[in-house]
């Protein structure tokens, strides 16, 4: 039951920073040959993360009656997690975050309920490189 709602902790901590993380990458995806598929890959996970922090807050506040905040919106470091009347602050480091942060990307990134992605209509770029499939000799 605690590792349950700790875990919860975690993810309502960590997927706004997973968040943040991936749609800064996008544009670095975007100039690949199959940018598209990448594209739809991480908004799915996207999606996925965004669902999932809706569903672990709820959770978290109907089954455990915690509610997770970060009181100082420039310091992403310390949250107050508060049960009824009582709270403690969490603190973290820069690197404990960073780490926290990869672990959830890494979840989604290798998790199998994703669901399947959707083709989304994008518009072809064209970029200066040859196809993968071109034979040279």
């Amino acid at each position: 039951m605690v590792e349950e709602k700790n875990e919860l902790i975690t993810l309502i901590i960590t997927i706004p920073l997973a968040t943040k993380v991936i749609s800064r990458e996008k544009v670095f995806v975007e100039d690949l040959y199959a940018s598209n598929v990448y594209l739809d890959l991480m908004e799915a996970i996207l999606e996925k993360m965004k669902n999932d922090l809706v569903m672990a807050k709820k959770n978290l506040h109907s089954f455990h009656k915690t509610i997770v905040q970060n009181p100082y919106k420039n310091d992403i470091k310390s949250y107050k997690v508060m049960t009824g009347q009582q709270y403690k602050v969490l603190y973290f480091t820069s690197n404990q975050l960073k780490q926290l942060t990869t672990n959830t990307i890494l979840q989604y990134l290798y998790d199998e309920k994703i669901q399947p992605l959707k083709k989304r209509e994008r518009k072809w770029k064209m970029i200066n490189a040859l196809p993968p499939d071109l034979d040279l000799g």
